[in-house]
């Protein structure tokens, strides 16, 4: 894994009438007149181009209802870590970073206005840094999983999730490398990451996760760390059950309160690592076969 030292931790056709020719004369003229104000007018884009939607802002607009905010408490409530995840059944399964809820007691987890609790973790891996864990939600849209092994260097990712506790944060960039790192894979990406965005999506152009974010250098510049998604097909299963959750020390509602959360607590995650566990063969194959029309 990465050396924790160095890292903060916590992306149509239409028929119309035919008009009649004019004569070779008259198109000439009218040739001309067009080549003349070609030079004096920008170019105007067709009508489509104009309104087709940014790349980013459609993977948001899809994929945001999908993506978590997590809040690790201990046994008196108070924050031990922020950080993002992502739903992968329509159940309320989710996937995130194991350091996200390493030592906790609870996990809050807070999706879309609503607040949530973990209920108990399902799979995880230290090698891997990854866990899924069984949420309160049990009506929730499932992201869909790109097979990893095609990742190239210059690809775009666009990256969601919470950093500094700020929820629903876009941002974008390119898979900058692609790394082996204390026998792990990992892809660079130069997308912009922050503490409490460890555990959130990395999707594709295709609006598939590709990756799940995980760490960021304190050393350099855009240079930022997401674990391939296919590793999930190695990730063991196991059970272990959160204390019975109680009432959120703080409203959840007020998105402001979250971020005075981290600030207050200063929260920084760190790079951590979880018990051994997982195997999400089955399901990652899954949602890696999957339709964008079978979103729910």
């Amino acid at each position: 894994m990465l050396n924790g030292a160095t890292l903060l931790h916590d992306v149509s056709s239409s028929s119309r009438p035919r008009r009649s020719t004019p004569s070779t004369s008259s198109a000439r003229i009218a040739i001309a007149a067009s080549l003349a104000l070609a030079t004096l007018l920008p170019v105007a884009l067709p009508l489509a181009a104009q309104e087709q939607e940014p790349l980013a802002a459609r993977i948001a607009r899809e994929n945001l209802p999908s993506v978590v905010t997590l809040i690790a408490l201990d046994e008196r409530d108070q924050p031990l870590a922020l950080g993002s995840g992502f739903f992968i059944t329509r159940d309320g399964v989710l996937v995130t970073n194991a350091h996200v809820v390493e030592g906790a007691v609870k996990v809050l987890v807070r999706w879309r206005g609503q607040s949530g609790v973990a209920l108990k973790i399902l799979n995880f891996a230290r090698k891997y840094d990854l866990v899924t864990i069984q949420t309160s939600f049990t009506a929730t849209p499932a992201v869909l999983l790109a097979d990893s092994d095609t990742a190239a260097v210059g690809q775009d990712v666009i990256v969601l999730g919470s950093p500094q506790g700020l929820e629903g944060t876009v941002s974008t960039g390119i898979i900058g490398g692609l790394r082996i790192l204390s026998g792990v894979k990992f892809l660079q990406i130069t997308a912009p990451i922050s503490p409490g965005s460890s555990g959130g999506p990395v999707f594709n152009s295709q609006g598939r996760v590709i990756g799940i974010s995980t760490a960021t250098s304190a050393k350099g510049q855009n240079l930022n760390f997401a674990l391939p998604a296919n590793l999930l097909r190695d990730v063991p299963p196991t059970t272990i059950a959160f204390t019975a959750a109680k009432p959120a020390p703080f409203d959840m509602r007020d998105g402001d309160r979250l971020k005075d959360l981290v600030y207050f607590n200063n929260i920084i995650e760190e790079f951590g690592v979880f018990a051994e566990g997982s195997t999400l063969a089955a399901l990652t194959a899954s949602l890696q076969n999957r339709t964008s029309d079978t979103i729910s």
